[in-house]
């Protein structure tokens, strides 16, 4: 999969060893996928949460009322069906029982954000920036900065901006979806220095070096036979 990102049309890859064998990839074609067809991580994890927690639920109930305790069920449940003041509350509850985590302050702020109350929004990531510093030097939750970031920008605040964006930069943990996320960033205010790092930092994401093998560290056995499957076929 990461050859075939890496490849440009009518490349043909170097032979990719795999337990099944050798293949030789030719790319024929490619097109971009348009907005309503890219997928991130999030909304795939809160539509399988809520998929299984619905499922949970069904297959319990038979009759009985049910009654959640866990705040951080309670809150995605209330979240799903639209309670969002109902599912701060869940949150605050969750805080109430584990005060160094910054992840429920960062769910409050998604739901602030969801209502258009940007302030609170922000007071609570705030805090959850506070708690995480508190827990490592480095970034551990990438949501914090880049709503920040989103959020100083709308209120034109561009050095506290960049620094939250630095902070993902740095980040030696962050995935190909805050990458892109910096990218289109640092494109749109023709930031050209950080534009180079964060594409060097793409490329290193995306490198097939750890999957494609040259021929010539195979060993000669297995070199032999893929030469004459190749002259077989």
């Amino acid at each position: 999969a990461r050859a075939i990102y890496s490849m440009n049309i009518k490349e043909i890859s170097q032979p990719i060893r795999t337990l099944n064998g050798y293949y030789i990839i030719e790319l024929k074609d490619k097109e971009a996928l348009s907005v309503t067809q890219q997928v991130s991580e999030g909304p795939l994890k809160q539509a399988w949460e809520r998929e299984v927690l619905y499922a949970f639920l069904y297959d319990i109930q038979e009759g009985r009322e049910i009654k959640i305790l866990d705040p951080n069920l309670k809150a995605l449940k209330l979240k799903n069906e639209g309670r969002f003041d109902e599912a701060i509350e869940a949150y605050q509850g969750a805080i109430s029982q584990d005060p160094s985590n910054p992840y429920p302050n960062v769910l409050i702020a998604q739901l602030y954000l969801m209502k258009g109350d940007v302030s609170n929004a922000k007071q609570s990531l705030l805090k959850a920036e506070i708690k995480e510093s508190l827990i490592s030097d480095q970034v551990v939750l990438p949501e914090i900065h880049v709503l920040l970031a989103e959020i100083y920008k709308e209120e034109g605040f561009a050095s506290k901006r960049e620094q939250q964006l630095d902070k993902l930069l740095n980040d030696k943990g962050s995935n190909l979806d805050v990458l892109t996320y910096l990218k289109q960033v640092f494109e749109g205010s023709k930031d050209d220095k950080r534009l180079a790092l964060v594409n060097e930092l793409i490329k290193e994401k995306t490198s097939t070096k750890d999957v494609i093998q040259d021929v010539s560290n195979l060993s000669k056995e297995a070199d032999d036979n893929f030469l004459k499957e190749l002259e077989s076929n």
